[in-house]
């Protein structure tokens, strides 16, 4: 028996054993299916080839990616989950898993991965960022959080076509009703969509057809609550009276709502009926303690009745309130952006939320001057209309605190030739915490090198905050100090190691034995910049306080240029600081991160290093902007006279279009020689604005008659020449070439420094009378 069985054995046919397929065949045929849309074989076969290879994060992608589109939403996001453990930087896949967190039910995870997302950046997926744009403004209407709603929303109606879902996330955002779309109840339906399609037109800029919706919605509605207020906030830009009218209506069927009594606070501060204001301050406060808005309006009223003391007092409550609003928002993370940027003229102070130093930075200037707080969301329910309006002082009065505060060793004599450009130039300075201690200190770039007469050569210099309204030179201590031409910085975390690093460009090697390539013409020097030798720039790592110069070893400290402005900014979304300098008859230079302590000059294959006509332009102010909301950062250049300021559109991928022509800016700009440049939103209207400071190098160093120059962004794509409350002829006794500014747009002006081209370091700041004055505020 054991015989025949064992012969059986032997006789049957061999199973081979199936080979398992492999990685590469896998992965080819899940491709294939994706392709051919065979959709359920494709997401099996990169299941499969996920297993076999847990760490491919294409397959996560497209595993996601399909999972979602089969509305798989739960599955979808475990797989957006895990293709984020291996490229956390991915902008788009984390609003994609917000996406799927909105499906799914989980709101708070929903609106914390869209932020991200929007954050991060959505290069090249326009399509995302408006799906991810309109579900973080429905989450933010359904938690009670309607000024932030605004933005998105503003956005949106500005660019997409009138649509259901959006004129009635409009309306409830208006309407002050915390709740999505769907779980409006139908005795409610009409007046969301009447009071959506009013705000709708009002945001897509259709003002008639605007000014009779919401005259119907008044009408239909008369005692509803906030349709008074929306009708108002639209109204006071065009019909003031009518506008404060129908603001005061709304106190009357909502006495004790704080915005309407807030907005007609503002808008009386405007008109200078201070005590107008301070009576509907005062109101607000008592409605709303918290609220750092009413004690800035109440603030401001008192310190214009001339009640200063008090004044100051509410001031320093608003800013209290304003740093826990702001950190509200930095965790939220609305709108924020890998970013720190400084110029050449100017360089700022950083504006990146989320990176270790930049909350700090903004919170010890409202501490220490008691401004008004930073990012004042409006009392508008509608963005676009008017934000929430400050007086605007004649004359802003600062004081002059350079001696007291410590700040020393500036420059006296600046030429020992001709008084040419070349040798009076000022340099750049900037605002940073470079220690980490909550306090802004500050750093003050050298352009002179020309001997003083104590025998000192002047250098670079960093100078300690000391927490008293003092500052203490620890230049040698910090490592720094190298005698250089230098011109603009930028703070950065380059590294990504948790701290401020400094990045100096720098202008002309000039040999002082050897003649200048200068020459008059007429009563006028004109110097030849482009026979004169350019200057290597310098990166200082920051190591714990200490900084190392590493320009060399990190690609930057390379030939050929001739540094006037720069800017430090993540231009292609993958996590990195990376820089931009604007050169002096030289091609502009563009250093990628490629996020091993190196940069790769990546300028004339990113099409900003020339111009059209492969010209070196005389580029000297620079900044940096998503100057057309496509979640991409654009550059400003300008330039030299006759050659017209550059608008470079970022067209992800690491290129560039020059927008300047298409967009209206190049004409007005050929008559002016831009110095420097600001991106800011001037007019409240949700685009940036630029802000131009000119000047003209073939005069001798004076005061400059070239008054700053504001442009607005049209809706439409293309800028216009605007009347500036700041365009007036310089009329000080030095010439700034530089300066830097930490300002808020809706805040006083709390400190600012500059360099001239001759004396010290200029540090002021505002007077408590004036502590409520706009930015920015040009030295």
């Amino acid at each position: 028996m054991i015989l025949l069985v064992a012969g059986l054995l032997m006789s049957a046919p061999s199973a081979a054993a199936t080979p398992a397929p492999s990685f590469a065949d896998v992965s080819r045929r899940a491709a294939s299916a994706r392709e051919a849309n065979r959709l359920p074989e494709a997401i099996r076969l990169y299941r499969q080839g996920v297993r076999l290879r847990p760490r491919w994060d294409e397959g996560w992608w497209y595993l996601a990616t399909l999972l979602y589109d089969g509305d798989r939403y739960g599955d979808a996001r475990e797989a957006f989950r895990r293709f984020l453990g291996l490229k956390p930087d991915a902008g788009p896949a984390w609003a994609l898993r917000g996406l799927c967190d909105f499906r799914v039910g989980d709101y708070a995870g929903a609106l914390e991965h869209i932020e991200k997302g929007m954050q991060l950046g959505m290069t090249g997926n326009p399509d995302i960022l408006k799906v991810a744009r309109y579900h973080e403004a429905l989450l933010l209407v359904r938690a009670g959080q309607f000024e932030l709603a605004t933005h998105p929303l503003t956005l949106l109606a500005r660019g997409e076509a009138e649509s259901a879902g959006l004129v009635d996330a409009i309306g409830l955002m208006m309407l002050r009703m915390p709740l999505f779309p769907a779980d409006v109840p139908e005795a409610k339906r009409d007046l969301v969509r009447r009071a959506g399609r009013a705000g709708y037109l009002h945001l897509a800029r259709k003002g008639e057809e605007a000014a009779k919706a919401f005259s119907d919605l008044v009408a239909a509605f008369p005692t509803e609550p906030w349709v008074h207020y929306a009708y108002g906030v639209s109204l006071l830009s065009s019909d003031t009276a009518k506008g404060l009218a129908e603001l005061r209506r709304e106190t009357e069927i909502q006495p004790d709502a704080v915005y309407p009594h807030l907005e007609i606070a503002f808008e009386l501060l405007r008109q200078a009926d201070n005590e107008g204001a301070k009576a509907a301050g005062e109101r607000a406060v008592a409605l709303a303690p918290g609220l750092f808005a009413a004690h800035n309006a109440l603030g401001r009223a008192l310190v214009e009745l001339g009640e200063v003391e008090r004044g100051t007092t509410e001031l320093e409550t608003a800013a209290r309130a304003g740093l826990h609003a702001g950190r509200s928002r930095r965790r939220r993370g609305a709108g924020a952006r890998h970013l720190h940027r400084a110029g050449p003229q100017a360089p700022r102070a950083t504006r990146r939320a989320g990176r270790r130093g930049a909350g700090r930075q903004g919170a010890a200037a409202l501490r220490r001057w008691a401004a008004v707080a930073v990012a004042l969301p409006s009392a508008a329910i509608i963005v676009g209309a008017r934000a929430a309006p400050e007086a605007r002082p004649a004359k802003p009065v600062f004081v002059d605190v350079t001696a007291s505060a410590g700040l020393h060793g500036g420059i006296s004599k600046v030429a020992s030739r001709d008084w040419n450009l070349v040798e009076t130039m000022g340099g750049g300075g900037g605002f940073v915490d470079y220690d980490q201690d909550g306090r802004l200190d500050i750093y003050l770039v050298s352009y002179s090198l020309e001997p003083q007469a104590d025998g000192r050569v002047p250098r670079d210099a960093l100078y300690r905050n000391n927490g008293d309204g003092t500052f203490t030179d620890v230049t040698a201590r910090a490592g720094l100090g190298g005698p250089m031409r230098g011109m603009g910085l930028a703070v950065g975390d380059y590294d990504n190691d948790g701290d401020l690093d400094l990045f100096v460009c720098h202008y002309l090697d000039i040999d002082p034995d050897t003649p200048l390539p200068c020459q008059m013409i007429g009563d006028r020097p004109f110097c030849s910049i482009d026979k004169l030798r350019g200057a290597k720039s310098a990166l200082y790592r920051n190591d714990g306080g200490r900084f190392t110069e590493v320009g060399a070893a990190a690609g930057i400290a390379i030939d050929g240029g001739k540094g006037l402005g720069v800017v430090a900014a993540d231009l292609d979304a993958d996590g990195r600081i990376d820089l931009f300098q604007a050169n002096d008859t030289a091609p502009n230079f563009l250093f990628k991160n490629r996020g091993d302590g190196t940069f790769a000059e990546t300028g004339l294959t990113a099409d900003v290093a020339f111009d059209a006509a492969g010209r070196a332009r005389g580029a000297m102010g620079v900044d940096v902007d998503d100057y057309d909301q496509d979640g991409r950062l654009d550059l400003v250049v300008t330039n030299f006279t006759h050659q017209g300021y550059s608008l470079f559109r970022n067209l992800g991928g690491g290129a560039f279009r020059d927008m300047a022509r298409e967009t209206g800016l190049v004409e007005p700009s050929l008559p002016l020689s831009g110095f420097g440049v600001r991106f800011l939103d001037e007019d409240d209207d949700g685009w940036p604005d630029l802000v131009v400071a000119n000047g003209h190098s073939r005069t001798r160093a004076r005061p400059s008659a070239w008054p700053p120059r504001i442009g607005h962004r049209r809706w439409r794509g293309r800028w216009r020449d605007a009347a500036s409350p700041w365009a007036t002829s310089t009329t000080t006794a030095t010439w700034m070439c530089c300066s830097s500014v930490w300002a808020s747009r809706r805040g006083c002006c709390a400190t600012t420094v500059a360099t001239a081209t001759t004396g010290s370091a200029c540090t002021s700041k505002a007077r408590a009378a004036t502590a409520t004055a706009w930015g920015p505020w040009y030295a």
